[in-house]
């Protein structure tokens, strides 16, 4: 069963241990570097991914005007540093998350009405699994390792 949590130090060791394949090191960070962002800056909040109690995964919730660069911050979260650690993977743990964190922002962030996030668009397998969770292309940017689709998902 997969379950998204708060980060907390509980977590720590599992995700300092975390490892991504060269291709998924492409796309996104792992958790130690992001986790560190997180940590330090209050419009930023860490999410693991549990299944059965695990970490397996690892994401940032990031709203504020900070985030303008991708979006209209307004009642928006920015999903960033999405990963799920390698020994899990095919699993269907990302796919989980996502359709899972519509109910997860609702009683978290209950002015929230808007998910976004940037996915290169050399991602192919990650533009995938977004879409089948429900997110759609609003536009596209270029960012620092190529151009950027940004696609979003309204919250129910």
């Amino acid at each position: 069963m997969i379950k998204l949590k708060k980060y907390n130090d509980t977590y720590n060791s599992a995700l300092m241990a975390f490892h991504l394949n060269n291709e998924d090191g492409k796309y996104t960070a792992l958790p130690s570097d992001a986790l560190d962002l997180a940590l330090k800056n209050p419009d930023r909040t860490a999410i693991v991914i549990l299944k059965d109690e695990t970490p397996t995964g690892f994401f940032v919730l990031h709203q504020g005007q900070e985030i303008r660069e991708y979006i209209t911050p307004k009642n928006t979260l920015l999903i960033r540093a999405l990963s799920i650690n390698t020994k899990y993977h095919r699993q269907g743990i990302g796919f989980q998350a996502m359709t899972q964190l519509d109910q997860f922002v609702q009683i978290h962030f209950p002015s929230i009405k808007r998910l976004a996030l940037a996915v290169n668009m050399k991602n192919e397998k990650a533009i995938r699994l977004y879409l089948k969770a429900g997110y759609t292309e609003d536009h596209r940017r270029m960012g620092l390792k190529g151009e950027q689709m940004v696609m979003i998902k309204e919250i129910e």
